[in-house]
């Protein structure tokens, strides 16, 4: 087996960091489906909790939930953004009071077991974990413990700090020493441990039966039972503890006092705690730092190290406990220092507060309301509770047992679940509890909706949608109630899997859940009463599951099926393959096939051949210490490899160095489109092992393998290495195709016809990518000619959304300012914004700031405010945190401002790539989130004013709807684009125009018109192939293609602005003319409707939506197609057949 290196954390940073490296590294990819929804949960929580007000002075804060653990005790969750990341906060607040106690969880001192564990066994509502602990050998804590008003074990040296209630009621920080003697033959001894590990020098040391069977160290020991000597030892661990007895241990002196002890002689203890508190302690537990005393934060406090974190404060009166646990060491939460943390505590009213036992250990758990059992409320960073030593448990009085409420929620969990669309349905539980939320046994006798109108719920608690609208669901019972929020969406518009596509092998489960989608994008899960599923059922079998999901599981060895999902009447498509075979793709046998690169040029290293694990392998010399910036080492195909059917996932084997590396692969679709994989985040092994990267959903089939390469992202890691490469492998599942789905065009977008005269406009461009030393390239031909063409539009003003340059360098700039004077000049105001490669070259902004001085831009044009943003790290907090408290605050206003009628948002990245993979967005998923959830937070608190946003970066084009936001990204100026030409990629600028006059409403379906946008492609040509004739009866569907520089052709379609034309006798018709045209569903109507039309002036008619061309009567037709000032048409002959 090879030697293993571990680094979890290690790993978990790269795995975060994955999705922020720029282009220079990874090009593109993914996919904004029901994916993106992971199974109904998101890390910031509901689009109904968003706020556009919540902050604190450093902070951004997005409250999740607020929970009611019991009268007096209540939890809040909440997520904080600062310019370090993340911070996920749960902190339960306690109200000190008669009904309420704090007791000590602990299962004994020398052993352990989870929070949940422990709090169920002493009955508490809530608790969090507690002191540090000698973990991996006694277990023992390292603080003082009191439980029931005794003194369990005493402090460490140094470590006399608890947190403690006493028998006034009131929570304290309060010092606890040990306070206790031995009195043998006339003489006194102080005793100097309680239950610790460690005896000081020439001290005595008492154990009690809590000690139980863990080690005990010392020169001497005597047990005691009854005030009498039962046995002496000079090896000490070797009794056992009695029943109500005890041992006492020596070293130094202290042995030597126990040695004259023998069995018989009377022996008299005593101890106790000794507290600076002013009441008897009930309950204690051991910290470590103290984090405030008096409401003043000790100096020298680490501001650092971020880690998870358990803490708890006290009120100044002691009437109010906080337990705060901060969740780290995860993408979604960094960790907090201690000095954050003594903020945090400050921050929510503690004058005094002690650090307790984090990392692994820090747990929070509370009891929902009508529930029996507490649960985990954090996230712990082992990925689940840890067996701690000991915590601090919250108990409350016995309830009376009488139905006093209910708490209602969705029977399934997560985000988006109290949402249904009309004609489906949710089910709801309702917990039934007594005043102290404590569950009784009682079900609602009623169950109603208020209004009324939106929908109906049936005795059992299943509520069926009618009609759209938001309401409350009330579940009563005998005067006891309970409500939760209910929202019926706009009609179902389409549904999706949330994957792509299930591989299976067998003995292997794979689930999946549906979601489904309104025409403005907003999302609920889809019940699996609600679904309808066709298969074949001898391949796989697929059973529905309490949680909302599917469960798929084969029932033959090999093939394939296409599961077709059905809800109302939207269909989508999930293909299935079961097995797997691995086929070798290379064994790096000939060297003239591979070659080195690296980036940027400082990395040095090389390749050669050597010695394999079976024959040749490729050996990848580093040396990663040469720069602090992203640096990778490549080997490369001289030729992509054909990769054989359709690949589920790449592997190798690879002789690791432990480093520590990253290490990815790149492999191109038919689409043309690159794709990262990963092999490993951290390789930390030394020895030969054999590693996969899993092939993107989505993808299109045929793939070539390109290169894998080593990468290190962290500017702290800085080391070389060898690395041998061997047997690369795919593993290929049973063909199975997708049908294709039809693309329904966003309404956003102007197809055949233009922009209304009353819009003002505005034009946005992106990714020209030229560099300076090239000033004839292509890329900058095709920049001018965007230019030239804004400025001929003449709209109010141009963005320009980020990679105008490529490099970033000083000669960048002098070429992309002597462009902009040259096409612009003073013609409109230029808003440059700045994206990854404007920072590429020296890695920051420096040389743009030194061109053209601003990164990001607030201001007001007509009624509506625009934000343009820097995203040129890949995130918005690492480019300039304070842009997004600047739109936080923005926002806010925008929305009651009564001359602000919209809002739009301009930056370099997408919050979601609209191709697969996860590279072309922004790289911190959460910030995505927010962004989001802020602009529809906007609309709705505004009354349905009008929010968009609009990005580059990603290489296509693609209109989408998100929670009522159209979020647009734009095509290219002069790179070559990143998506399939089938899908968006063609090189284009937009000119948006704005109404001046618009009607605002609520509604998600309606006030949608108050932005159109003309999507402009740079064309040079358009070109048609069709038949040079038709017969009368006869249809077609009409595809013109668009031609553009450098040999890239395009279907010149929507999302592209076309508008179509032809001669007198083509009739360009509706789509409701068409359909009434061609339905089959009325055959007599239907020839009718051709006969009214035969003998007329028009030979043929074309509906542009569908491009479907009819021949009604004899003669010549010519369509024509035109888009962006670019024109190609067809003539065909329609003849009668005769």
């Amino acid at each position: 087996m090879p030697e293993r290196n571990t680094s979890e954390t290690r790993r978990d940073y790269l795995k975060g960091l994955a999705a922020t490296i720029t282009a220079s590294l990874a090009t593109t990819t993914t996919t904004a489906s029901a994916a993106d929804a992971s199974r109904f949960t998101s890390n910031l929580g509901e689009i109904r909790d968003a706020t556009l007000a919540a902050r604190s002075d450093d902070a951004i804060v997005v409250q999740k939930r607020s929970t009611r653990v019991a009268p007096g005790i209540t939890l809040d969750a909440s997520i904080r953004l600062t310019e370090r990341g993340w911070l996920d906060f749960d902190v339960l607040t306690v109200a000190m009071d008669e009904e309420t106690d704090l007791t000590l969880l602990s299962p004994g001192v020398t052993e352990r077991d989870t929070v949940p564990n422990l709090a169920e066994e002493s009955n508490a509502v809530a608790g969090v974990n507690g002191d540090f602990f000698y973990i991996g050998e006694s277990d023992a804590p390292v603080g003082a413990e009191i439980g029931d008003g005794n003194l369990r074990s005493g402090p460490a040296t140094g470590r006399e700090h608890t947190v403690a209630v006493g028998d006034d009621g009131l929570a304290r920080l309060a010092r606890v020493v040990l306070d206790g003697a031995v009195r043998f033959h006339g003489n006194s001894h102080s005793l100097n441990a309680l239950n610790q590990p460690a005896i000081p020098a020439d001290g005595l040391g008492l154990y009690t039966p809590l000690w139980g069977d863990a080690e005990r160290t010392g020169e001497a020991e005597v047990v005691v039972w009854n005030g009498v000597v039962t046995s002496t030892s000079v090896s000490p661990g070797s009794a056992t503890i009695p029943d109500d007895g005890s041992v006492l241990v020596g070293r130094g002196t202290g042995a030597d006092a126990l040695s004259t002890l023998s069995t018989g002689d009377a022996v008299s203890i005593s101890y106790g705690a000794q507290t600076d508190a002013d009441a008897s302690l009930q309950a204690a537990v051991g910290g470590s730092t103290v984090l405030l005393r008096d409401g003043e934060m000790p100096g020298g406090l680490d501001d650092g190290r971020l880690e998870p974190r358990t803490a708890v404060g006290v009120s100044e009166d002691g009437s109010t406990l906080y337990l705060l646990v901060v969740d780290g060491r995860q993408r979604d939460s960094r960790g907090a220092s201690l000095k954050e943390l003594a903020d945090a505590m400050r921050g929510l009213g503690a004058t005094d507060a002690l650090n307790f036992d984090g990392g692994g250990s820090s747990t929070l758990v509370a009891r929902n309301p009508g529930e029996e059992s507490v649960s985990v409320r954090n996230d712990p960073s082992d990925g689940a509770p840890r067996p701690v030593s000991n915590g601090l448990g919250l108990t409350t009085a016995e309830g009376s047992g009488r139905l006093d409420g209910f708490d209602i929620t969705p029977m399934l969990d997560g985000e988006n679940t109290h949402r249904v669309f009309p004609e489906l349905s949710r089910q709801f539980e309702a917990n039934a509890h007594d005043e102290t939320y404590a569950p009784v046994e009682a079900t609602p006798r009623h169950w109603r909706t208020i209004p009324r109108y939106f929908g109906r719920f049936d005795a059992d608690g299943l509520f069926t949608g009618r009609r759209p609208g938001s309401g409350k669901a009330i579940a009563r019972k005998r005067g006891s109630s309970g409500t939760t929020e209910i929202r019926v969406l706009d009609d179902l518009d389409r549904i999706e899997p949330d994957q792509t596509r299930i591989g299976l092998e067998p003995g292997d489960t794979r689930s999946f859940a549906v979601l489904g989608f309104d025409a403005q994008g907003y999302t609920a899960p889809i019940a699996p009463r609600d679904v309808a599923l066709d298969y074949d059922d001898s391949l796989v079998s697929i059973e529905a599951t309490d949680e909302g999901t599917f469960t798929v599981t084969p029932t033959g060895e090999n093939g394939s099926t296409l599961i077709t999902v059905s809800v109302l009447d939207e269909e989508t498509y999930l293909p299935v393959s079961v097995g797997l075979a691995t086929k070798t793709i290379s064994k790096f046998e000939d060297p003239t096939k591979w070659y080195f690169a690296r980036y940027p040029n400082t990395v040095e290293g090389s390749m050669s051949f050597v010695e394999g694990r079976s024959g040749t392998g490729l050996q990848l010399d580093y040396d990663f210490t040469t720069t602090t910036a992203t640096r990778a080492a490549y080997a490369r195909t001289e030729s992509p490899i054909d990769l054989p059917g359709e690949p589920q996932r790449v592997g190798v084997w690879i002789d690791g160095d432990g480093k520590g590396a990253w290490i990815r692969g790149v492999l191109t679709d038919a689409a043309g489109v690159t794709h990262k994989i990963d092999f490993t985040y951290s390789l930390d092994w030394t020895g030969w092992q054999y590693i996969e990267g899993v092939v993107p959903a989505g993808v299109e089939y045929p793939l070539q393998f390109s290169y894998f390469y080593a990468v290190e992202a962290s500017e702290d890691q800085q080391y070389e290495g060898s690395l041998v490469f061997d047997d690369l492998t795919v593993k290929v599942t049973p063909p199975v195709s997708r049908p294709e789905e039809p693309v329904t065009p966003d309404p956003l977008v102007v197809e055949n016809d233009e922009l209304s005269e009353n819009r003002w406009t505005f034009a946005v461009m992106a990714d020209s990518q030229f560099v300076g030393d090239d000033p004839d390239s292509l890329a900058v031909n095709l920049a001018r000619r965007t230019l030239r063409e804004i400025v001929a539009a003449d709209p109010d003003f141009l963005v320009i959304a980020g990679d105008f340059v490529d490099t970033g360098y000083s000669e960048d700039y002098a070429l992309a300012d002597r462009i902009l004077r040259e096409e612009v000049g003073d013609a409109l105001p230029v808003y440059y914004l700045p994206g990854n490669h404007e920072r590429t070259g020296p890695g920051d902004l420096s040389n743009f700031k030194a061109t053209f001085g601003d990164t990001r831009y607030t201001f007001e044009h007509e009624d509506t405010r625009f934000f343009l943003l820097d995203s040129s790290t890949g995130s918005f907090r690492t480019s300039d945190f304070q842009q997004l408290s600047d739109l936080q605050r923005g926002l806010n206003d925008a929305a009651d401002a009564d001359a602000i009628e919209n809002v739009v948002v301009v930056a370099h990245h997408p919050p979601r790539d609209p191709l697969v993979g996860d590279n072309s967005q922004l790289g911190d998923r959460m910030e995505a989130e927010l962004i989001e959830e802020w602009l529809t937070a906007f609309r709705e608190q505004s009354g349905g004013k009008g929010a968009v946003y609009v990005a580059g970066h990603a290489g296509t084009v693609e209109f989408s709807r998100v929670e009522g936001i159209p979020y647009v990204v734009l095509g290219t100026t002069g790179k070559y684009p990143y998506g399939s030409p089938n899908d968006g990629g063609f090189r284009e600028w937009t000119l948006f125009g704005v109404d001046p006059t618009p009607n605002r409403s609520r509604s998600p379906a309606e006030r949608t018109d108050w932005l159109r946008a003309e999507v402009r492609p740079l064309l040079t040509d358009v070109t048609f192939d069709t038949p040079p004739s038709l017969t009368v009866g006869e249809s077609l569907t009409v595809s013109p293609t668009g031609v553009q520089d450098a040999g890239l052709t395009f279907p010149l379609r929507y999302p592209a602005t076309v508008r179509w034309s032809g001669s007198q006798n083509l009739y360009i018709a509706d789509n409701e003319w068409y359909h009434r045209f061609t339905r089959k569903d009325d055959g007599d109507e239907q020839e009718s409707n051709r006969n009214h039309w035969r003998g007329r002036d028009y030979a043929a008619a074309f509906d542009p939506e569908t491009r479907q061309l009819i021949a009604l009567n004899a003669g010549t037709v010519t369509l024509r197609a035109s888009s962006n000032g670019v024109s190609g048409e067809t003539t065909i002959t329609i003849t009668d057949g005769n």
